[in-house]
């Protein structure tokens, strides 16, 4: 089967992607439905022969985001294998071409979304558990604003003090994040330096929980492998 049969649509951008023996790239159609432009994601000359041939997966959704000071749209692309990292597209005013504004592997997601807020992005970066970073990177110039240590050995508890490669939601100003162990924290949103409010590990939970938060009606719903949690956040 050839490589755009294999391929993947991701609804919520519409963006085009596939995972074979070839370097990774995406797409984005026009709403007349062709494809104006392709960027890769990965490239085997770039990061080196140690890259060649190997699979990656992304599973994070892009994160967009408009330009005001020139009226272009950037887009946040990101990986966790391999090293490959983040990168930020500038998409052309004709729409049929991109610029790349900066690249690097400081920011390594592997499938949660990151937050974008006010110029920056809130993530967590990692492809495994000792990997674990909680980071604030500028969204424009991709600098590190501040890195928050959330690494822990892997299978060493089904509920580690920390909370590894989490996901996180933003709602009335503030992040809320769920780490992979089922800790749930409050977090400020601050490129300064990282603020937690409070935590707690949610009795039910354990590792893996892979899936972000989601908030309806003031209730908060929390899930693993094989537990779903709705904590009501009205009293709150």
């Amino acid at each position: 089967m050839s490589s755009e049969k294999r391929a993947i649509t991701s609804m919520s951008f519409n963006f085009l992607e596939w995972q074979d023996e070839s370097p990774k790239r995406c797409a984005l159609p026009s709403e007349k439905g062709n494809t104006p432009f392709f960027e890769w994601i990965r490239s085997a000359p770039r990061w080196g022969a140690s890259c060649a041939g190997k699979r990656s997966g992304r599973s994070s959704s892009p994160c967009c985001s408009s330009w005001c000071t020139s009226g272009s749209d950037l887009i946040l692309i990101s990986a966790a294998y391999y090293k490959i990292g983040s990168v930020l597209l500038k998409v052309e005013p004709d729409g049929k071409s991109v610029d790349e504004i900066w690249r690097g592997a400081f920011l390594e997601i592997h499938w949660t979304t990151p937050i974008y807020h006010e110029g920056y992005l809130y993530a967590f970066s990692g492809r495994n558990e000792p990997d674990a970073h909680f980071r604030c990177v500028e969204f424009k110039s991709g600098k590190v604003m501040w890195d928050r240590d959330e690494s822990w050995t892997p299978h060493s508890t089904p509920t580690p003090s920390v909370y590894g490669r989490g996901s996180a939601l933003l709602a009335e100003g503030k992040l809320i994040v769920l780490g992979e162990g089922g800790l749930l924290g409050l977090f400020k949103l601050t490129p300064g330096e990282p603020e937690e409010f409070c935590r707690f590990q949610v009795p039910q939970l354990h590792y893996p929980c892979w899936a972000a938060p989601v908030l309806s009606e003031k209730r908060l719903y929390l899930r693993s492998e094989d537990a779903l949690v709705c904590l009501d956040m009205s009293a709150r």
